[in-house]
């Protein structure tokens, strides 16, 4: 029987698959917006006890569901989980040793809070801020992981500024791409893969 490939139906699974090939047992990561915590408990398995794991949003429901998810996992790597903007996050990361120009990934999911108030959203300048210092932060060979939503108000204005930002890189020192259905309805999330060259 021939390999058995897993199935890329969301957009969650191609930022875990790319995770899984870039992130690497005692690796320093970031979820710059933590949201539920999926993504940091995806994290803190890639990373291990060896690991540092930064995660950070700013609702504080967001926080403690983050803090609940990664009490119940039994891979524990060091970690800080914040009440922080994504906006500042030189910031955050810089208060920690050495980490600067260290991160191997870099993770944004945009829009709101699954289950909280869909008022309460990610903002084009914000999440403009929050990229140009992740690009500073991750290490050559790292990336930056951007799901996008557009089906929310606003959501569309973050997208259009976030690629027109993205879209101006060095492409010398930057790779920057898009992952997007195009058979899917309803105005599906999107990835946005950032990884440094040089």
């Amino acid at each position: 029987m021939g390999k058995r490939y897993p199935l890329i139906q969301k957009a969650t699974d191609i930022v875990h698959l790319i995770l899984r090939d870039l992130v690497s047992p005692g690796d320093a990561v970031v979820d710059a917006t933590c949201g539920n915590g999926h993504d940091s408990l995806f994290l803190a398995s890639l990373i291990g006890e060896d690991g540092f794991l930064i995660s950070m949003d700013i609702q504080k429901e967001a926080v403690m569901a983050t803090s609940a998810r990664m009490a119940s996992t039994s891979v524990v790597p060091r970690f800080r989980i914040l009440l922080a903007s994504h906006q500042d996050l030189s910031d955050v990361v810089s208060a920690e040793d050495n980490l600067s120009g260290t991160l191997s990934a870099v993770v944004f999911n945009l829009g709101y809070l699954p289950g909280s108030d869909k008022s309460i959203i990610t903002r084009a300048d914000s999440t403009v801020k929050g990229l140009k210092q992740a690009l500073e932060l991750i290490r050559l060979g790292g990336c930056i992981l951007v799901t996008v939503y557009t089906g929310h108000e606003g959501g569309q204005e973050e997208a259009d500024s976030v690629e027109s930002f993205l879209s101006s890189l060095d492409a010398k020192r930057f790779s920057t791409a898009r992952h997007q259905w195009l058979n899917q309805s309803s105005n599906p999330p999107y990835v946005l893969i950032i990884q440094r060259k040089s």
